[in-house]
């Protein structure tokens, strides 16, 4: 099968431009997935490793033998590393690679819910 490489072309684009979109926020819709902690990482971390593996698997095909399948079976693998640490094992998302705008929408989450220490009273 010469040509099946773009089986996995198309929806590896796909699900890269609807990653992209996702995460650009410029929306409401687009910035819709906000809320619940499972559905961020999925869209923050899934969705772009789903993309690159299915990228990387048409790019192996489309190569057919040598370096370039090596390369692209590296960078699946890479991809489903991070879906496994992020989602599955749970790890925190690093900060500096999340969008701004979900940053400033959910800073609400990071503050504090521990009641503020008092200081002692001193004896006078």
């Amino acid at each position: 099968m010469p040509m099946l490489w773009i089986l996995f072309l198309v929806p590896g684009l796909a699900l890269a431009a609807l990653a992209v979109w996702l995460r650009m926020g410029r929306s409401e819709g687009a910035r819709s997935w906000v809320g619940t902690p499972q559905f961020e990482r999925t869209v923050l971390v899934t969705l772009p490793a789903v993309a690159v593996v299915l990228l990387a698997l048409a790019a192996g095909h489309a190569a057919g033998t040598g370096t370039v399948r090596e390369v692209a079976a590296l960078v699946a693998g890479l991809a489903v590393l991070s879906v496994l640490v992020w989602n599955v094992f749970g790890a925190p998302i690093p900060r500096w690679s999340l969008p701004r705008w979900y940053v400033a929408r959910t800073a609400h989450r990071r503050t504090s819910r521990r009641p503020a220490r008092r200081r002692p009273r001193r004896a006078s």
